[in-house]
């Protein structure tokens, strides 16, 4: 229990769009209370993006499109908090912490070619950040070796070698 000496409280580091519920009772100098009322508040934050979708352009970049939340919990989105992550688990990586901005379209170009990569997003307001949206992934593409002839001789360094072990090299010698 906590006592006040004012008529307002603020209770900070809570969930954002969760109901907290509070006994509230005044106590005199002679120390009797009042019955308790309860008051009732919902955390000021913005509510969850949706519709991420990802997509890979390649093997160099995966494009993040996402919907604003449908509440920006009494004050306007000044921007979004990105997470990337390697398996879709903890720990999450703050990719972007705050892109500054309400666009909802986003470009990862540091990518491996070959990797998957999960993604979250979550709205950011001035009162705090909201819950991350759900979390979905991309592939980028492998990195291509083309091999148009099996076999065949080829040159690394101007050294021959062969793609096949059981062929020989194009002049004939093993």
């Amino acid at each position: 229990m906590a006592t006040l000496n004012r008529e307002q409280l603020s209770h900070g580091n809570r969930d954002p769009g969760v109901t907290y519920h509070y006994r509230v009772f005044a106590v005199n100098d002679d120390d009797e209370t009042s019955a308790p009322s309860v008051v009732s508040a919902t955390a000021g934050g913005p509510n969850t993006p949706t519709g991420l979708t990802v997509t890979a352009s390649g093997r160099n970049e995966i494009t993040l499109r996402w919907t604003a939340p449908d509440s920006d919990g009494g004050s306007a989105i000044t921007g979004y908090r990105i997470w990337r992550s390697l398996d879709g688990q903890a720990p999450w990586r703050e990719l972007v912490p705050n892109t500054l901005g309400t666009g909802t379209t986003f470009i990862d170009g540091v990518v491996d070619a070959g990797t998957t990569y999960y993604y979250r997003v979550s709205a950011i307001n001035s009162r705090s950040v909201g819950n991350p949206s759900t979390v979905t992934h991309a592939t980028t593409e492998a990195s291509a070796v083309a091999r148009q002839c099996p076999g065949c001789a080829e040159e690394f360094n101007g050294n021959p070698f062969r793609t096949d072990p059981d062929r020989s090299f194009l002049d004939g010698s093993q």
